[in-house]
């Protein structure tokens, strides 16, 4: 079998899809070939006697849209339907022991769900709440995951120790009269507070973003900053404070530029903000 399908089961264990693949794929008289070779190998090498049979076997669950509880399918519990996905496929009923002797149960459908799916398909007309309530006592509602937010940072925010070490990178907009918004990214030197590059838009595209970045590294490194290492490094999506310097200067610009004057056009507020 390992040499049909190509693989060392001592290195390169093969994957579940792959194998579910080829049992599905594979004539059922082939598959007793290789059971009758397997046990005739094992009473040629003496590991058995053949004096003894044990017959076992395992379900294994089919890649149908039948076993997916989370779509609707017409007649789905109906023993004579034939899965289209998998003609050999047949109903029965797997059950999951997460520990010995103790089957997990899990429920897929809503009381809502049911309740459109009595009224609409089977020609029931109940309630809602009666139907959350029958559920409710027998025990059959989903559970929920509750999901508790991370508020403590999972790592270390970097600590600039010389210019251009760090830089951080964010936006702002504006409102221009008769024009709309505007959008304002600003480059920051983490060390210096200094804004090594800045943009004003109309828009807030990846390439505006860039155009501040290659404006902060032409004037910082004017001689060429492909030798320099740089490399881009994310800090803020679990930490507040990961981008606190550049969100500060940010606020200055807004209370001491951007809020106490009203550009009239979109060449006054780049100028303004030049200076």
């Amino acid at each position: 079998m390992a040499e049909i399908l190509s693989f060392d089961p001592w290195k390169n264990p093969l994957t579940k899809e792959r194998f579910s693949h080829f049992l599905r794929t594979t004539p059922n008289n082939k598959l007793q070939v290789i059971r009758f070779l397997l046990v005739q190998q094992l009473l040629e090498e003496g590991v058995i006697t053949g004096k003894s049979i044990a017959l076992d076997s395992c379900p294994i669950k089919a890649n149908v849209k039948e076993n997916n509880l989370k779509t609707s399918v017409k007649n789905r519990f109906d023993k004579t339907r034939i899965p289209k996905g998998d003609p050999d496929a047949r109903l029965g009923v797997m059950v999951h022991y997460p520990k010995p002797f103790k089957p997990k149960i899990e429920y897929f459908w809503g009381y809502r769900r049911m309740t459109a799916w009595l009224n609409h398909r089977e020609g029931y007309s109940v309630n809602r709440k009666r139907i959350y309530r029958l559920m409710r006592e027998n025990k059959l509602l989903v559970q929920r995951k509750r999901y508790r937010a991370v508020r403590t940072s999972q790592r270390s925010k970097p600590r600039a120790t010389r210019p251009n070490q760090f830089w951080g990178i964010d936006m702002t907009k504006f409102m221009l009269p008769g024009l709309g918004w505007s959008y304002l990214i600003v480059v920051l030197d983490w060390f210096t507070n200094k804004i090594v590059g800045w943009n004003v838009s109309l828009r807030a595209r990846p390439a505006e973003w860039k155009e501040a970045l290659e404006r902060a590294l032409c004037e910082e490194f004017p001689w060429g900053a492909r030798d320099q290492g740089l490399k881009q490094i994310f800090c803020s999506y679990d930490n507040p404070k990961g981008n606190a310097e550049t969100k500060r200067v940010i606020r200055t610009i807004k209370e001491e530029l951007l809020w106490l004057n009203e550009f009239s056009s979109f060449e006054e507020s780049r100028e303004g903000i030049g200076n």
